[in-house]
């Protein structure tokens, strides 16, 4: 029989509530970035590694996360919450749990596109630049995935400030 005083107990029961709870975050993380169509090419491994480097914010409800034209820094997913995406000149738009931004910026080496406003609290999990380039370069797809993403930004940016489209 093993005996432990309340004083030795509760530190460890502590810990070990501690660690659960963080195995069960990086968990969830992992399977949000699984439904994310960016990240179909890479690997278990791959996964794990870009769970384990990612942080988690929380922004209050109205809080500018990123304005147009800051530097890039991270690429934003969605965890919990919803943001508006203001773009200049209209066609704002909306994003939600597991949907991201910011990977256009990174790939192209660009400051942002657009402002991006917490509508309620929100959980953003942030990569960052340099995490986020060396997976570009190891995972063909992810690359791949980013241009395509990037050639459908140029195109609206043509269409909104252009009035005659595509043709101008």
């Amino acid at each position: 029989v093993l005996c432990f005083d309340r004083a030795q107990f509760d530190p460890l029961w502590r810990v070990d509530t501690t660690l659960a709870s963080q195995v069960q975050v990086k968990t969830e993380e992992r399977k949000l970035l699984q439904k994310i169509s960016l990240f179909a090419g890479l690997s278990s491994q791959q996964l794990t590694a870009v769970a384990d480097r990612l942080q988690r914010r929380h922004y209050a409800s109205g809080t500018i996360i990123v304005a147009k034209g800051m530097p890039r820094s991270h690429f934003f997913i969605v965890a919990e919450g919803e943001i508006e995406v203001i773009i200049e000149g209209g066609g704002n738009g909306r994003k939600g749990s597991g949907e991201h931004f910011g990977e256009y910026a990174l790939f192209a080496d660009t400051p942002y596109t657009a402002t991006y406003r917490a509508l309620t609290a929100v959980d953003l999990l942030l990569l960052d630049e340099p995490t986020f380039d060396r997976l570009a370069a190891e995972c063909e797809q992810l690359a791949h995935t980013i241009t395509q993403i990037g050639s459908g930004h140029m195109l609206a940016s043509r269409q909104q400030t252009s009035p005659a489209g595509l043709w101008a």
